[in-house]
């Protein structure tokens, strides 16, 4: 009989447990980069063409 009680409680914690594992990889894949980061993407579409940037002396990529 109580085996039939813990049961059900045991599954529910189980489970919980399981999606916020999930919840947080996720958040960590899903992480804001800003274009600065990513230059890689875009570079090849921009070379060659004259380009502005309209940026704050302070501003970095990197350490550069």
């Amino acid at each position: 009989m109580k085996f039939l009680f813990f049961l059900p409680i045991w599954m529910m914690s189980v489970s919980c447990a399981s999606i916020k594992d999930t919840a947080q990889k996720k958040a960590s894949d899903l992480a804001i980069k800003t274009g600065a980061e990513q230059t890689e993407k875009y570079l090849s579409y921009i070379q060659g063409k004259r380009v502005a940037i309209l940026a704050n002396q302070t501003s970095i990529i990197g350490n550069t």
